[in-house]
């Protein structure tokens, strides 16, 4: 026999577990120090019967901890003493005597709390958390409608055989629900962890400032910033715009407001359609493939140069789709403006004594570009992110001396080049390269492929992307090439787990309930019976299915049924056709009822049946052969 107490004392403990699991690690040391220990001291005390602390010092700790953090909270820290107010209100709680109250009060707070973690993150496991504790708790809520009752019972193995049935069945019909809720409900457009827990500044991989030469080496992550769902594209075509960097100032590139040029049309056959799941992040500008046409889905500002901004939060997960052409040439209304486009801010004498040299290898722009191309190749530069000198002219000490850096230098020193030989030039930040992952369809961009290339505006053919640091002697080696791996098929599993988990819930709003119900909309307008047999068979298949599951629950169903009970309702469905009566299962003795019906072949199956009934025993072959042959006597006699 098992107590009906250690039962909800393991969904206790299992519940609160899930529930400051996902919080743990956001917890203020006290409470990360405190609450395995409470769990565990929690534990023990309830095996051994006896409260580690009194109910009255248990609510004077409670109100102590909930006003020392509630003085804490602020509009910019609200979350933080929130999570460890519940985390420390359920430690009390664990460590004291429970009645059906404080059980009840547990599953509160460990709700509460695994809630509270959305505030802080929303990954995958969440929903592991929150498959695991729906169950817990309703299977708990169960337990505790019979201990509120008796609260010392305790259950034999048959009695806690027919009670697992329904702690199985209820949680599956919870979680049913919770997913018809999920899809249904109102939802705002904006995350409500968002307003409630601004998120600090991150790195997104690429800066809204180009400034080579300030540091000695650069490190980077492989913290995943973008997925893009699509087609599988050319290597020379993974080029992800995000900013257009136009001004030089100083040592550094930045934006600033250009001159009025917008953009007649995109010379380039091939188009593609791309879904962008960006990650969260303190950038305004949405990564698109080089060379975006328009954007879609999502609240954006479209600039002159082919950037797009987001409008409103910018730390919530979003999603957006976009049409490409690759690698297309931009043909705007008019040329750049001279004055702005060709300012090169201080420049060094042997910069500009080059500059001098390439005009004099040509006449028109393109001859002198392809001058400059060959002079990039000829100062053998290598592409490196480490080892780099430092210097107060970072592009002269490149290109001359040190011959060493990453793209940021090669761009820098392309395009000034290119404005000391009067051909329009700007920066252009975002990414190069991606891992595709052939499981989901989709690339995965991260921190590493952070790149900076040059567009140049050459007359009659617009603004044309070129890639400087294609010119280093070991860009075949460099990190440039190893921008486009393939993932591991593990890793694209895990990848695409997470990634469906974002497109599905994290980026599910009201436009996608809409887009739903519109689709929904629509198949049922063009149903028609018919088309179940015509179209493919596939209506047809989906009936099968369903009617084939309907069979197979009726099957499963009268399994679940013990002998005993499949003769008990043999016979009560006898007693109605014999009678003309109902008789629910319960609701008079079995005997009572045969006597007051003066049923002799009645009479005989009810004195069997409660015979054994009373001596609580399996039916054995002999009992059940004897109630059968009675059933059959049943039906042969109408009474």
């Amino acid at each position: 026999m098992i107590a009906l107490r250690t039962l909800l004392n393991i969904c206790v403990y299992s519940v609160s577990l899930l529930g400051v699991a996902p919080l743990y690690l956001y917890l203020e040391p006290l409470a990360q120090i405190v609450l395995p220990l409470a769990w565990g001291a929690g534990l023990i005390a309830d095996i051994r019967k006896r409260p580690l602390v009194p109910p009255l010092p248990a609510t004077l700790i409670s109100i102590l901890v909930f006003f020392y953090y509630a003085f804490q909270i602020s509009r910019t820290t609200l979350v933080e003493p929130v999570t460890n107010i519940l985390a420390l209100l359920l430690v009390i709680r664990l460590i004291t005597a429970k009645n059906s109250r404080n059980y009840l009060q547990i599953f509160v707070l460990s709700l509460f709390a695994l809630a509270s973690s959305t505030l802080l993150t929303l990954s995958l496991a969440f929903f592991i958390f929150l498959l695991l504790q729906v169950g817990g708790i309703t299977s708990g809520l169960l337990l505790l409608s019979f201990f509120h009752r008796s609260p010392e019972l305790q259950l034999r193995p048959p009695q806690l055989r027919t009670l697992l049935r329904p702690l199985l069945l209820l949680p599956l019909g919870s979680l049913l629900l919770m997913f018809l809720f999920f899809a249904i409900l109102p939802r705002t457009q904006r995350p409500l962890w968002d307003f409630l827990n601004p998120a600090g500044s991150a790195n997104t991989g690429f800066s809204e400032r180009v400034a080579p030469g300030t540091v000695s080496s650069m490190s980077s992550t492989r913290r995943m910033v973008l997925r893009v769902e699509g087609p599988r594209q050319a290597t020379n075509d993974l080029y992800w715009r995000g900013i257009v960097l136009n001004r030089p100032v100083g040592g550094s590139w930045i934006r600033a407001e250009a001159p009025e040029e917008s953009v007649v049309r995109l010379q380039g056959d091939e188009h593609v359609e791309l879904t962008y799941y960006p990650e969260p992040g303190a950038s305004r500008y949405l990564p698109t493939l080089d060379t975006p046409e328009r954007v879609t889905g999502f609240r954006t500002r479209a600039q002159e140069d082919l950037i797009f901004t987001q409008r409103g939060h910018k730390n919530q997960r979003i999603s957006y789709r976009g049409i490409s052409r690759p690698g297309a040439i931009i043909i705007t209304s008019k040329q750049p403006e001279s004055p702005f486009w060709l300012a090169t801010g201080t420049v060094s004498p042997r910069l500009r004594q080059t500059a001098e040299e390439l005009k004099n290898r040509g006449d028109t722009p393109s001859e002198r570009l392809a001058a400059l191309d060959r002079f990039f190749l000829a100062q053998e530069l290598t592409f490196s992110v480490e080892e780099l000198s430092l210097s107060d002219d970072p592009v002269d000490d490149f290109l001359f001396v040190s011959k060493r850096g990453y793209c940021e230098f090669f761009a820098s020193a392309y395009a000034t080049l290119l404005r000391l030989l009067d051909i329009p030039a700007r920066l252009v930040g975002g990414y190069y390269g991606g891992e595709y992952n052939e499981l989901g369809g989709y690339y995965r961009i991260n921190e590493s492929m952070a790149h900076v290339w040059v567009e140049a505006y050459l007359p009659h053919g617009g603004w044309q992307r070129i890639d400087p640091s294609l010119f280093a002697v070991n860009a075949e080696e460099s990190s440039l090439n190893l921008r486009n791996n393939a993932l591991s098929w593990s890793r694209q599993m895990a990848d695409n787990i997470d990634y469906l988990w974002n497109k599905a819930v994290i980026t599910y709003d009201f436009e996608g309930q809409i887009t739903l119900a519109r689709r929904a909309g629509e198949q049922l307008q063009r149903f028609e019976a018919k088309s179940l047999l015509e179209e493919g068979g596939k209506g047809g298949v989906v009936l099968a299915l369903v009617v084939g599951g309907a069979i197979f629950w009726f099957i499963l169903s009268r399994r679940r049924e013990t002998p005993r009970q499949r003769l008990l309702h043999a016979y009560l469905k006898l007693l109605r056709r014999r009678h003309g009566i109902t008789i629910h299962e319960g609701e008079k003795g079995l005997l009572a009822l045969a006597k007051e019906l003066k049923d002799s072949e009645a009479i005989h199956f009810a004195q069997i049946y409660s015979a054994n009934l009373y001596r609580d025993r399996p039916l054995d072959a002999a009992t059940t052969a004897a109630l059968r042959d009675s059933l059959r006597r049943m039906r042969r006699h109408k009474g």
